[in-house]
């Protein structure tokens, strides 16, 4: 009846997604490149060297250009760069080095919390293979006219998958994006921030870029025309290194196409990348078995929970 006539019913409807992760380890045919923490260049890590400059001027001088290794390194790899066009472009926000940088601590944090020696209950495994699960919840309350009230939870189109770090990190970019984009929006409703040429700038920025004599010094404005200069020489370098890469990829795919036409599959031509690429093998009768087994659990501990038959 509720449903029927709303205006004579108090409702009130709110949804939820959870994500979750945790890290696996199944029989390697390829060794990962860590198993304890260590302090790596930002370098090895995938970071460029003028996203390095631009951490910095976050972190302050004092920072030595190192992270701690993740299990796989360079974790900031072409797979996390292909996914930040598209989060920016879902959340209307711009990622930075520094949210490349913050992505990277976030996972970092959670490894470093379940060592025993810093009171984790439950120890992870250096890896960098992780179950996902993501749960979709949606809940419904009913105010009844005597006062009581009722609650009906629906959780649907509960999944898992196996996922690689390089992921696991697109998931916590995501998390940090829907952060600034919520920053944005109040930000932007106490006149905080404006719009200039498409970018949301904060209002004192958009002030000082029209108004550079009067807010900076000479000195202050040349330099910052120097260290634009430089950035710019870096990305030039940077964008020349992607496409010589992407010439070397499009020459090892050619090949491959070339004898696959006389019905020969080389697989060393598939293997690229630190992760798994035999798909139908390796990934399906080892790494999913893991996935599936944490899904039935959680299945299971879900239905017993609400007191669902079967």
């Amino acid at each position: 009846a509720a449903h029927m006539r709303p205006d004579a019913q108090a409702i009130s409807v709110d949804k939820v997604t959870l994500w979750a992760w945790k890290p696996f380890q199944v029989a390697e045919k390829y060794k990962i490149t860590r198993e304890y923490f260590d302090q790596i260049p930002a370098s090895k890590a995938g970071f460029t060297r003028s996203e390095i400059l631009e951490i910095k001027k976050h972190l302050g001088e004092k920072w030595d250009e190192k992270v701690s290794g993740l299990p796989q390194e360079p974790s900031i790899d072409r797979v996390v760069r292909a996914f930040i066009p598209i989060i920016e472009k879902e959340y209307g926000v711009k990622i930075t080095a520094y949210d490349l940088y913050k992505a990277r601590e976030m996972l970092l944090d959670q490894f470093r919390k379940s060592l025993p020696a810093l009171g984790g209950k439950e120890p992870w495994v250096f890896s960098p293979y992780f179950t996902f699960i993501c749960i979709p919840m949606e809940r419904t309350v009913l105010r009844l006219p005597n006062g009581a009230q009722v609650e009906d939870l629906w959780i649907e189109n509960l999944y898992a998958a196996t996922r690689t770090q390089n992921l696991i990190l697109v998931n916590c970019l995501e998390l940090i994006a829907r952060d600034k984009q919520l920053e944005q929006y109040i930000s932007r409703m106490l006149g905080e921030m404006g719009e200039k040429e498409g970018k949301i700038l904060s209002i004192e920025k958009i002030v000082e870029e029209g108004y550079k004599e009067v807010y900076k010094t000479l000195e202050e404005i040349e330099k910052e025309e120097k260290e634009r200069k430089l950035e710019e020489r870096l990305k030039k370098a940077e964008e020349s290194r992607k496409r010589f890469k992407e010439l070397g990829k499009k020459i090892r795919l050619g090949i491959g196409k070339f004898f696959a036409t006389f019905g020969l599959e080389l697989r060393f031509f598939r293997a690229v990348g630190p992760y798994e690429f035999a798909m139908h093998h390796r990934l399906a009768k080892y790494h999913q078995r893991e996935t599936g087994g944490n899904f039935a659990r959680i299945v299971r501990y879900l239905k017993k929970s609400f007191g669902v038959p079967g």
